[in-house]
């Protein structure tokens, strides 16, 4: 979707398809990937892409317990007829399509184009919301933080170091840099 590139080249958006694979990647892998990562997920419906076991069995169950668990967003894009609407799991998500009409059915000249042009708006929209509401988050967490550190508090700091984390201590009055690894040895240290 050329509307959709625009998105992407401003940075707003990366767009993943397996067609852009090159030949011999290992796509199974690459694709659990991105959709570990994915913030939204437009689902292009097709009867290809619901007969599809790979698609139905394995990509979908991922995705919707990352909508679940992660509030990625759910973006059906109906394209061709077919038994959308027959399927709990995901017509529960409403789709871009304001009518039963698909992307195919769209015949009136601009008709097409424009709908396409709402759905890069829809997704634009949904990449502020998400933006606005993590930057609250983000911030909210750097305040608990701060706020923790200045008051001493050692136990809720440690929750926000990732239990993997290492560091290096650089004391100027020392010769020899301390090295630190996990959340127990950097307790040492705040």
């Amino acid at each position: 979707m050329l509307q959709l590139e625009v998105l992407q080249n401003q940075g707003l958006i990366r767009i993943f398809t397996h067609e852009a694979l090159p030949v011999g990647t290992l796509w199974q892998e690459v694709t659990q990937i991105e959709i570990s990562n994915a913030v939204a997920a437009i689902l292009l419906v097709t009867p290809d892409y619901l007969r599809s076991r790979a698609l139905m069995e394995d990509q979908l169950p991922d995705l919707l317990a990352r909508a679940e668990d992660e509030g990625t967003a759910i973006l059906p894009l109906l394209v061709r007829p077919s038994l959308f609407r027959n399927l709990p799991q995901l017509n529960r998500f409403k789709p871009f399509n304001p009518t039963r009409k698909t992307l195919i059915e769209m015949e009136r000249p601009g008709e097409k184009e424009r709908f396409l042009v709402s759905v890069a708006e829809a997704v634009q929209e949904e990449v502020r919301r998400r933006r606005e509401r993590l930057s609250a988050e983000n911030a909210d967490l750097v305040r608990r933080a701060y706020e923790a550190y200045a008051n001493g508090d050692v136990s809720t700091m440690l929750q926000f170091v990732d239990p993997d984390v290492e560091w290096t201590y650089l004391d100027p009055t020392l010769v020899v840099q301390s090295r630190f690894h996990g959340e127990r040895s950097s307790g040492r240290v705040l």
